[in-house]
């Protein structure tokens, strides 16, 4: 599931950047560059989920091994 809003995130920033490429005043530009900075703290924001997650895995499965 985050893996695919990181998905998700990674297309947003391309066209993003695209947009940055094709921007014809300061305007457009402001905006794209706006709109890239917003994709970048999303994605690692749900890396950083992903992160937690895959960490609490780790010790939930460590426990389990423990415990046995």
């Amino acid at each position: 599931m985050l893996q695919g809003y990181i998905e998700k995130e990674y297309a947003i920033r391309d066209g993003g950047a695209k947009l940055l490429q094709a921007s014809a005043n300061q305007k457009q530009s402001m905006q794209a560059s706006k709109g890239l900075f917003v994709s970048d703290a999303k994605i690692l924001g749900h890396m950083r989920q992903l992160q937690q997650v895959q960490d609490q895995n780790r010790e939930n499965m460590q426990n389990e091994e423990s415990s046995r």
